[in-house]
């Protein structure tokens, strides 16, 4: 009894102590005056010397005293946050510290030699997608006035990178500097074609007059170029991408002020191809494209009805779609409405276009109070951090939806997509959604993480990043953000969730989950018959909450997968009857050998270096569990229906 007492004195005294240490840093790292800030972080680092927090918290001493203008504090504490990590796991702290004081244009001598180590680094150990590493040593160079090196080293990182805006907008700019602006001319076109109308259309503009300061050379110019780039794009589109092709080739001649009687035909026509299988990203991007044709042509209310029918579900990053509707508002002379849609084109990060607006109509409005934009930003985020709490009313169908979620604790952005999918789970009744969350090393180790998780991940390509939401095993929705960003997300997940709602299934699954010592009994009846052999059923073992918080400070992680029976390829069903068992202790096995040596899995990646976990999650609490069955088609990832069971 006495050891007992001793150890439970033990187990209470290490959780306080790792309560208290995330607590402090919480409090530190919410110091608004930069000064007691840095005084705050190097006090942390002083009395948890060992915390896994040490590396951010030198990170940010770093960034405040750059904002201080005291570079020569920041290099030492910048180096510190580099030698925090064992040689072999300095790859992303090197190039996170050339990345960040490039940007801040200071100490840039020793951002090119932080990038160098880090290029290197990616040489010598073969590391795939050295594209992110050279594009940072590029930026050192342009940032040093050495142009050609620049020019050479994004023309290399953008390999892989051909569709990416921001990797397109830094090599034209590297090219005009080096003298070749007719070559910069045409990337930035495809910037504008790849969505980022607001940094290119400037850039572009300016070169276009560089290269014919003649009104009439320039105009055939424009055309040209603007005319080759679409006809490339077009012919690269697949058969079934056409729509996708031709509503963003509509919406670039929109911004460039060509052809716009062709760019309103392909934008109806994408627009008419949308079904229920259309997925919700394609289907908003098809209406906002619609709606930058129909403003082009000032037929303003037409415009209005297709931005109003996806306000809900666009990106608050997209910037163009928030302008347009502040812009078409104003022109109907309802102010407040056009400034609520500037705001929400502010809160995720401030794009100059939209700020600029914004601070015209606050001028307008006659609200010319100081920091009112900051407060009315800071307002929208608050309140989109809140959920009015509904009931779910539609009646079970006996198709429950499957949602699922590829997510990391060290993964910032995904706080809005985790906060969401707590949120479905609170809206939805378990007879209606199921929720799986796989955690994956993406960014950093997520001691949640475990062979099946990413065996999972790699089931649907195993290319995407985090967060990534698949819905039904179709509908995938990339992208998160902060806490605020969480009703947004939420709103598009509901929205895509409905696509499948009130269908009734071909497939039954009935059954229980019952626990038996260390082992979960699970016994399923399955009714009905599958049209396709490669349907398959797969089982997962699923805890319902862990405590553990990560660099993304969410502290309390849902629905986590903890094993699927016969791994990610499932069971052939031979049967309508389907017995099967889960041996927790061989799982916790599993789980243990997996965080004692991860380095030799899949899942690692070899900039981690040696696992360096903030506490193990390789136990598993037996009354916090739920079984998730379903049956899924292996070819096209069509979820046929599921089920959920608390274990008893």
């Amino acid at each position: 009894m006495k050891k007992i007492v001793l150890l439970l004195l033990a187990i209470s005294t290490i959780v306080y102590s790792q309560n208290k240490e995330v607590e402090t840093y919480k409090n530190a790292t919410g110091v608004k005056d930069p000064i007691l800030k840095i005084a705050a972080l190097k006090d942390f680092t002083t009395e948890f010397p060992k915390s896994n927090y040490i590396p951010r918290a030198y990170l940010d001493i770093t960034n405040n005293y750059l904002d201080m203008d005291n570079t020569d504090s920041a290099l030492i504490f910048a180096d510190k946050y580099v030698n925090f990590y064992p040689v072999e796991s300095r790859l992303n702290p090197l190039n996170n510290i050339a990345y960040t004081l490039v940007s801040k244009k200071k100490g840039l001598d020793s951002a090119r030699v932080y990038s160098q180590r880090a290029v290197q680094f990616v040489r010598n150990n073969n590391i795939p997608n050295i594209g992110m590493y050279l594009d940072t040593y590029a930026a050192i160079q342009y940032a040093l006035g050495k142009n050609e090196e620049a020019l050479n080293a994004e023309t290399e990182a953008i390999k892989g990178h051909t569709d990416d805006p921001e990797y397109l907008m830094s090599l034209a700019i590297y090219q005009d500097a080096a003298g070749k602006t007719r070559e910069a001319l045409n990337t930035t076109a495809v910037v504008i074609l790849r969505g980022d109308a607001e940094t290119g259309v400037d850039k572009f503009n300016l070169w276009l007059q560089k290269l014919a300061p003649d009104g009439n050379a320039r105009v055939l110019l424009k055309k040209e170029i603007a005319e080759n780039t679409v006809n490339d794009f077009l012919k690269s589109a697949k058969k079934e991408d056409k729509p996708n092709y031709k509503s963003t080739a509509a919406a670039f001649y929109s911004v460039m002020m060509l052809d716009l009687d062709t760019a309103e035909l392909w934008a109806l026509q994408s627009k008419k191809s949308i079904t229920r299988d259309t997925p919700i990203e394609d289907q908003v991007m098809f209406h906002k494209n619609l709606a930058l044709v129909y403003a082009s042509e000032q037929k303003t209310d037409a415009a209005l009805n297709e931005l109003k029918k996806v306000e809900n579900y666009v990106d608050p990053w997209d910037s163009g779609f928030w302008l347009t509707l502040g812009n078409i508002y104003e022109k109907q002379n309802n102010n407040k409405k056009a400034l609520d849609a500037y705001i929400s084109g502010l809160y995720a990060f401030e794009s100059p276009s939209v700020k600029t607006a914004a601070l015209a109509l606050l001028v307008k409005m006659n609200l010319t109070k100081k920091d009112e934009l900051k407060y009315l930003i800071e307002k929208k985020q608050k309140s989109s951090s809140s959920f009015e709490k509904s009931k779910y009313t539609n009646r079970p169908t006996g198709k429950i939806l499957l949602a699922e979620l590829f997510t990391g604790a060290e993964c910032g952005p995904c706080q809005g997509a985790d906060v969401a999918y707590d949120e479905l789970a609170e809206y939805y009744p378990r007879n209606s959604l199921a929720i799986l969350e796989y955690h994956v090393n993406i960014p950093g180790p997520d001691p949640m993480t475990n062979p099946d998780t990413y065996n999972r991940y790699v089931y649907y390509g195993g290319t995407f990043g985090t967060p990534t939401a698949i819905i039904e095993g179709k509908e995938i929705i990339t992208g998160g953000g902060p806490r605020y960003l969480a009703l947004n997300r939420y709103n598009l997940y509901k929205y895509a969730l409905s696509k499948y709602e009130n269908q009734k299934p071909e497939i039954i699954i009935s059954g229980k989950a019952v626990k038996n010592g260390n082992e979960i009994n699970v016994n399923l009846n399955i009714k009905g018959k599958t049209k396709e052999q490669k349907d398959v059923l797969h089982i997962a073992l699923v805890e319902k909450s862990i405590n553990y918080t990560g660099s993304n400070t969410i502290e309390k992680h849902k629905f986590v997968v903890r094993n699927l029976l016969d791994g990610v390829s499932g069971i052939s069903m031979t049967s309508d009857k389907i017995s099967k068992s889960f041996d927790i202790e061989k799982i916790e096995e599993g789980l243990k050998n997996y965080l004692d040596n991860p380095t030799k899995q899949p899942s690692w990646r070899p900039s981690f270096g040696p696992p360096l976990w903030k506490a193990r999650t390789d136990t598993i609490n037996r009354d916090n569990l739920a079984v998730v069955a379903w049956i899924q088609n292996a070819e096209s990832r069509e979820i046929k229906n599921s089920v959920y069971f608390d274990v008893k």
